[in-house]
């Protein structure tokens, strides 16, 4: 059998590169965006804006979409499931990063040039006519698809991908001959002297007063670059000619950004040394510090907050580094930020819809994060725009856990949703919510939290409906219209009243009714619900039951007496 050419095995190296590894390393970024334990939720919050690429721009396909939003009991939703292309469409049309299909020059660095890069060879590679890559086309595919330092986690899958070549081209029975091998080994020799000879004369260059602080077009300067590359020697070498450590790119990102940005540690320890500004921000107002909590990187979050950063510095999506930390679940980075004595954290900082790091622990039930926060006296009750508690969002998302926490610690279970003409009222103060808007995200809420009951009820209903529904509820309010059992058991358990009323008289054993939640009926009636209340409207929760056709609700009630 013919041994196969180099062009060939160079071709099916780098498609099986962009094939099969180029997943996982996707996978790891896809994962920081969308965190695995939220995945769903993100999904849910957006489902319009999904519904809308799968049901008129076609962008997503059937498969796609079942993947997304799989029929109940057909499995989890999984990152570990889905493609490099439904990931990247996800990552493209859910967040900020911008994938292009024009290949990003060596210095671009950020996430989006990463997966561009993966992008654009994944389309190069399938457009090859002959399956074959020169020595030089390999080369530099290979260096612009793995030059990222996220990569350095997919070694073994690397090498297992060389070994597999070695051993492919072994079964061909025509081994490299000999000569051929010893040139190989004398063009690597000659790359490390080229190598040495490139620190020399880049050594030459800076003791000969040559401009350590010129830029390019794009505003990136050497160290910038070093930095972003994660070339210690090199910054090294920069910073004792005295560059000036804080200049920035076009795009605002400086080496000390470039650096926590790629995870390169040592580079930033390096920087860190100097008189260097540790809060300049990128052009999303994003700090070296915002961007390692997001990462999850607790060893660069410990060497940044020794220069005494701002903390409390918010990014364009009103987020600061603490409520990040609490939104992607590293509980290692929370305490830190928590513990440590060169800052000034504001605990109960709000983003632009009103969250607390409180209110991204609860409704992510991070449990061991919630606990922390509280115990650094974040405030259990502070209260949206919309009136909304950590403990309502936690009761929403039908999270026992963090419910049990918040309640242990005191959460009000009385403090619920504005009434219906307070949130209007409270919408009139920010021009960029409607009242539209406000609906439909309260329908995206319901539907993806509720029972399967409740989701085929209320699809029936209008927006307005839902609205007035969740206007003025309380917690107990809202576990027994979702159909959350165990949600409804443990506020009563912590004193809840069990016939707190809303404005228009409706109780929770109201919506427990229209619902026709027999347990949640049960456990009420079994905390001595009031039976024969009655709404503004004269309607009793039997008159709802018979209208919505509960009998066994309709028994039960009859069974306590009900007039």
């Amino acid at each position: 059998m013919a041994a196969i050419s180099r062009e060939v095995s160079n071709y099916i190296k780098i498609a099986l590169l962009v094939l099969r590894i180029s997943p996982k390393a996707v996978r790891v970024k896809f994962d920081i965006e969308f965190h695995p334990e939220r995945l769903r939720k993100t999904l849910d919050e957006n489902f319009r804006k999904l519904q809308e690429l799968y049901q008129r721009k076609r962008i997503l396909s059937k498969e796609q979409w079942n993947l997304l939003f799989p029929s109940k009991g057909k499995g989890e939703i999984s990152s570990q499931n889905f493609d490099i292309t439904l990931m990247m469409l996800l990552i493209r049309n859910l967040t900020e990063i911008t994938i292009s299909s024009i290949l990003p020059l060596p210095f671009q660095m950020g996430l989006g040039d990463d997966l561009s890069r993966i992008h654009f060879y994944r389309n190069k590679i399938a457009h090859v006519d002959d399956a074959t890559l020169s020595d030089t086309e390999f080369t530099k595919y290979w260096e612009d698809i793995t030059q990222n330092s996220d990569w350095q986690h997919l070694e073994n899958k690397v090498m297992e991908l060389t070994d597999k070549m070695s051993n492919l081209e072994e079964e061909q029975e025509d081994p490299i001959p000999k000569n051929i091998r010893v040139i190989i080994n004398k063009q690597i020799e000659g790359w490390k002297r080229k190598d040495n000879c490139y620190d020399d004369i880049f050594q030459w260059l800076l003791c000969n007063d040559v401009n350590v602080n010129q830029r390019r077009e794009d505003g990136v300067t050497a160290l910038i670059m070093a930095s972003a590359y994660g070339y210690l020697d090199i910054v090294t070498m920069l910073l004792r000619h005295n560059p000036d450590v804080n200049l920035s790119s076009v795009n605002k990102a400086t080496a000390l950004y470039m650096a926590c940005q790629n995870n390169h540690l040592f580079v930033v320890e390096e920087l860190l040394k100097y008189d260097i500004n540790v809060d300049l921000c990128d052009e999303k107002h994003q700090s070296p510090l915002f961007i390692a909590c997001r990462s999850g990187w607790n060893a660069m979050v410990k060497q940044l907050l020794r220069k005494s950063p701002n903390v409390n510095q918010d990014s364009n999506d009103g987020l600061n580094s603490l409520h990040v930390a609490c939104l992607l679940g590293h509980t290692a980075v929370v305490t830190l930020l928590l513990a440590s004595k060169n800052v000034d954290i504001n605990i109960n900082a709000r983003d632009v819809n009103g969250y607390t790091p409180l209110f991204n622990a609860c409704f992510q039930n991070f449990t061991e994060i919630a606990s922390i926060l509280i115990n650094a006296k974040a405030d259990v009750d502070i209260q949206t725009s919309n009136g909304a508690t950590a403990l309502c969002l936690a009761v929403g998302y039908n999270n026992i856990e963090t419910t049990e926490l918040l309640l242990t610690n005191n959460a009000s279970w009385q403090i619920g949703f504005q009434n219906r003409q307070q949130l209007i009222d409270a919408m009139l103060k920010h021009t960029d919510i409607t009242l539209e808007s406000v609906k439909e995200e309260i329908r995206n809420f319901v539907v993806k939290n509720a029972s399967p009951t409740v989701i085929d009820y209320v699809n029936k209903q209008s927006d307005d409906y839902l609205f007035n529904a969740m206007a003025g509820s309380s917690p107990l309010h809202i576990a027994s219209f979702m159909g959350h059992t165990n949600i409804v058991s443990c506020l009563l358990n912590f004193g809840a009243y069990v016939d707190f009323a809303k404005e228009d008289g409706t109780t929770p054993l109201f919506f427990a009714c229209e619902l026709g939640h027999d347990d949640i009926v049960r456990l009420l009636l079994d905390n001595e619900a009031e039976v024969n209340i009655r709404r503004q409207d004269t309607r009793s929760p039997l008159d709802i039951a018979e209208y919505n056709g509960h009998r066994s609700v309709v028994t039960m009630l009859r069974e306590r007496r009900v007039d």
